[in-house]
């Protein structure tokens, strides 16, 4: 089916109902058509079928997975979730650490007509529930590690169908906890066609991804996406990072934060890039041994990882004196007097200087920390200390802000090279606008959300 032809007629831009559709804006229309996620997923897939689209490990080996691998698990997911009784625009939730299965279960929630919505590892047993419940989740793929919350809680989600488990052993115990591996072969067994009539039900306009908050201050709240928010989302960053077919990623952000989820999977396979899965423990220690071993060539990161950095920098720093302290020291300052230069759009910066800074200090701190190979490195979901920045700039590793929120997806503005500054997220992504509503003097807004449904339309 024509792609546009995928578009259901809508009155609202915005909805409420996970099966209601959203009108698109004609402006959106002229400068990119809609798409739905099976499309982009299918056309990258096939245009790169040899490549290396994901690697995990596996007893300390690195696996691989080409896209066209990728592609036929995604499909055979899709139908075993058919199989198993999912209905259009009805919720598989998804609870557990980054990994193929992650992304496949996603993609294939999606193929099949049906919504993907992830789950924090770190909720509770009690808000894993909530979310089921709210969601009317019908299926859960679970990580054995999170095995015990959903068991404990699954006579309580009213709606709840199957649960298929992924990692470690199979669980034989518990009745109605499906492995993985069976799950795949069931979907395998099923034609081709029973997944075709499912697609055609797929339309552009119609949330394919329910993206619920941590609920660190209240009950987690689920933010609708649909296939052309998402698509267009991945694409326009994927513009504004100016990616290449060649980008390597790490993934470890949880893919229940929209971030996470629309970067590491949608701009992954839009860009076909390199996937590399970190360790569960990535946010507690590992991950910058992930990042020597793959060399990533782009970062999407949080604060609390550079702000461990150089918590343990400034531990070194404290322990070295005499000539070492001091050579570093005008190192750093060489780094910091380039990169403001730069921001100011200053001629004060000397190359000889810089160059003999870098080969001091620069280049062994980015190989140190994995990221030599790294064009761009970008921080979201809460604001980075203007003291941190300017420290990583000292030794020239320069850490871009962006903005964004569940509601209106992952990237909404980004600081970048050529356009940095210190203080701000950036300029908006193409389509994208922001309003500050009532300023004060200073030009700030008030304090508080921009969450009122007669203000989605602005959006």
């Amino acid at each position: 089916m024509e792609e546009r032809k995928r578009l259901l007629p809508a009155e609202k831009t915005y909805s409420t109902s996970l099966k209601e559709p959203v009108r698109i804006h004609p402006i959106e229309l002229n400068t990119l058509p809609p798409r739905s996620v099976p499309y982009m997923f299918d056309e990258a897939c096939r245009q790169y079928s040899s490549k290396i689209a994901l690697n995990y490990k596996k007893k300390g080996i690195w696996k691989t997975i080409t896209y066209w691998e990728y592609r036929t698990m995604v499909r055979n997911c899709a139908k075993g979730f058919i199989m198993l009784g999912l209905q259009p625009n009805t919720v598989v939730c998804i609870l557990g650490y980054n990994s193929p299965e992650w992304f496949v279960a996603d993609l294939g929630a999606i193929y099949a007509g049906g919504i993907a919505a992830g789950i924090y590892t770190t909720n509770s047993a009690e808000a894993c529930l909530y979310c089921l419940n709210n969601s009317n989740a019908k299926i859960i793929v679970v990580e054995n590690t999170q095995l015990t919350k959903i068991l404990g809680i699954k006579g309580k989600a009213s709606s709840l169908k199957a649960i298929i488990q992924y990692g470690g052993e199979e669980d034989k115990e518990h009745h109605g906890v499906l492995g993985w591996n069976s799950f795949m072969r069931m979907g395998q067994g099923v034609s081709d066609s029973v997944l075709e009539t499912a697609m055609k039900g797929i339309h552009t306009n119609q949330c394919c991804t329910l993206v619920y908050t941590s609920g660190t201050t209240g009950a987690p709240k689920g933010a609708m996406l649909s296939h052309d928010n998402v698509v267009y989302d991945a694409l326009k960053i994927g513009e504004k990072l100016s990616l290449t077919r060649n980008e390597i990623y790490v993934s470890y952000l949880p893919l229940s934060h929209v971030a996470g989820n629309v970067v590491d999977i949608h701009c992954g396979y839009m860009f076909n890039v390199c996937t590399y899965f970190a360790e569960k423990d990535a946010l507690r220690g590992s991950l910058i041994s992930t990042f020597q071993e793959v060399r990533p060539t782009r970062i999407l990161s949080v604060p609390r990882v550079w702000e461990k950095i150089y918590e343990k920098f400034q531990e070194r720093a404290a322990e070295s004196s005499g000539l070492k302290k001091y050579v570093v020291n005008w190192a750093k300052k060489q780094g910091l007097r380039k990169n403001l230069c730069a921001e100011r759009n200053l001629h004060g910066n000397s190359p000889v200087r810089y160059q003999l800074a870098n080969f001091i200090l620069f280049r062994k701190c980015k190989r140190l920390l994995g990221i030599d190979h790294c064009k761009t490195i970008v921080s979201g979901a809460a604001p980075l200390s203007l003291e941190v920045k300017m420290y990583f700039a000292s030794l020239d590793i320069l850490i871009h802000e962006g903005y964004g929120m569940s509601e209106c997806s992952a990237f909404h503005s980004c600081c970048l090279t050529g356009s940095f500054r210190f203080e701000s997220c950036g300029t908006c992504c193409t389509g994208m606008i922001t309003y500050i509503d009532n300023p004060d003097a200073e030009s700030n807004g008030e304090v508080g959300q921009w969450y009122n449904v007669e203000d989605y339309e602005k959006f």
